[in-house]
C-alpha cells in the first residue's frame, strides 16, 4: 500500500483576535505561565476592537511527523536538528517581526501536537495589538502587520529548510515537495508509517486552545 502525504493548509498564518475571542489567548498563556503581551488591549477599546495578534508558525506538517517518528524510534541525533531548527527560526523571526510592525516583544505558547493528537511542532507568538510610544500606547497599523506576517512566515519556513537540508537529504536520502505559497516544503519519499501518524483530521492551528502537547485525548 502507499500512501501520500494529506492535501492539508501548511498552518502557518496570523490570526487577528478580536475582542470576543481574547478570553481564549488569555486562558492558553496564563495556563503555562506565560505573561500578557505589552500592548494586549483585552476591551479592544484603544485599536477598533482588536486585542492583539497571533503569528502562527508551524513546521511543514510532514518534517514534523520526521521528527516524531525519529524520536520514537530512538534517533535522538536526527530528531534534534529538526526541533532545533524549528526553535532558532522562531527566536529570529518573533525579534525581526516584532520591530517591523512596531510591536513590543511577544509571548509564546508552544505546542507539539495538533488537536488530534497528531505530530505538529508549532508556535503561537502572541503580540498586543498596542505599541508603546513616548505619547502612549497607539494602535499597530494592521495593513502593515498582514504584509509582514507574510513576509516573516516565508522567512521561517527558509530558515527552517536551510537548517535541516543537508539532514533530510544527505543522511536520511529523502526530498523535498515544491514549495507552497508561503515558503513551507513538505518532505517527500517518507515511509507508510511516518506518514499514517498524520491521517487524522484536524482543527485549523490558528485556534489556540484546540492544540496540546499530550498525545492522550482531551
Amino acid at each position: 500500500m502507499t500512501l501520500t502525504a494529506p492535501a492539508t493548509a501548511t498552518g502557518s498564518t496570523l490570526v487577528t483576535v478580536h475582542r470576543h475571542q481574547a478570553g481564549d489567548w488569555q486562558q492558553a498563556l496564563a495556563s503555562l505561565g506565560r505573561r500578557l503581551p505589552v500592548g494586549w488591549d483585552a476591551a479592544g477599546e484603544g485599536s477598533g476592537g482588536v486585542a492583539g495578534y497571533d503569528l502562527v508558525l508551524a513546521v511543514p506538517r510532514t518534517l514534523s511527523a520526521l521528527a516524531w517518528f525519529l524520536m520514537s524510534a530512538g534517533e535522538d541525533e536526527l530528531a534534534d536538528p529538526i526541533l532545533q531548527a524549528h526553535q532558532d527560526a522562531l527566536t529570529a523571526v518573533a525579534v525581526e517581526f516584532g520591530c517591523a510592525i512596531g510591536a513590543e516583544a511577544p509571548s509564546m505558547v508552544g505546542h507539539a501536537y495538533d488537536s488530534a493528537g497528531q505530530p505538529w511542532s508549532h508556535a503561537h507568538l502572541v503580540y498586543g495589538a498596542l505599541a508603546a510610544t513616548n505619547h502612549g500606547f497607539m494602535p499597530l497599523d494592521p495593513g502593515r502587520v498582514a504584509e509582514q506576517a507574510e513576509r516573516h512566515i516565508f522567512g521561517y519556513q527558509l530558515l527552517v529548510r536551510r537548517a535541516v537540508t543537508e539532514l533530510v537529504g544527505a543522511e536520511l536520502g529523502l526530498g523535498w515537495a515544491a514549495p507552497a505559497a508561503d515558503g513551507s516544503c513538505e518532505v517527500t519519499g517518507l515511509p507508510a508509517r511516518v506518514l499514517q501518524s498524520m491521517e487524522q483530521p484536524r482543527r485549523p492551528l490558528s485556534e489556540i486552545g484546540a492544540c496540546f502537547d499530550s498525545r492522550e485525548p482531551r
